[in-house]
C-alpha cells in the first residue's frame, strides 16, 4: 500500500545524534528500541532544553527521553531504551498512525475497538523498513 518512502532530504544526512534529536517537535513521531528489542513507535507530547516526553501509539504509555543522547529517562517510564530513528513519515502513514493513537487513547478496551484495519497493519509494516533505511547514528 505505501510503496515509496519519503523523499529524504541528503542535506540531514550528516547530522549528529544530537542534532537531530534536538530537531524533534511536538507533533513528530518516532522510534525507540529497548534493550530487549521491543519496538516502540512513539507521538512527540512535549520537548524542553533536555528531555523529550512522548506516548508509545500502540501502548499508550508515556515515555521521557534524554534530548541530547535519545535514551530513555527514569522516572515512572516502563519502556527502557533509546531513540533509533527519527525520519519523518510520508503523510499518509503519519496520518495512520495519528488515527491510531486516537484510537487507542479513546478505546475502551473492548476487542472490537482495538481491532487494526488494513491501512493500519500496512503501516505498521511499513515503518519496519522505514526506520531501519534512516537510522540516526551514536
Amino acid at each position: 500500500m505505501f510503496v515509496e518512502h519519503c523523499k529524504h532530504d541528503f542535506k540531514f544526512e550528516n547530522l549528529s545524534r544530537k542534532e537531530l534529536l534536538v530537531r524533534l517537535e511536538v507533533g513528530d513521531i518516532f522510534q525507540a528500541v529497548s534493550e530487549n528489542g521491543a519496538v516502540a513507535v512513539c507521538l512527540v507530547l512535549a520537548v524542553d532544553e533536555t528531555v523529550v516526553i512522548s506516548r508509545r501509539i500502540t501502548t499508550q504509555e508515556y515515555c521521557k527521553f534524554d534530548r541530547r543522547s535519545g535514551r530513555s529517562v527514569l522516572g515512572g517510564n516502563s519502556f527502557s531504551g533509546t531513540i533509533t530513528s527519527v525520519e519523518p513519515l510520508p503523510p499518509e502513514v503519519r496520518n495512520t498512525f495519528l488515527e491510531m493513537d486516537r484510537q487507542y487513547r479513546l478505546a475502551h478496551r473492548d476487542e472490537e475497538s482495538l481491532r487494526l484495519t488494513a491501512s493500519q497493519k500496512a503501516a505498521l509494516l511499513f515503518i519496519h523498513d522505514h526506520y531501519a533505511q534512516y537510522p540516526i547514528g551514536e
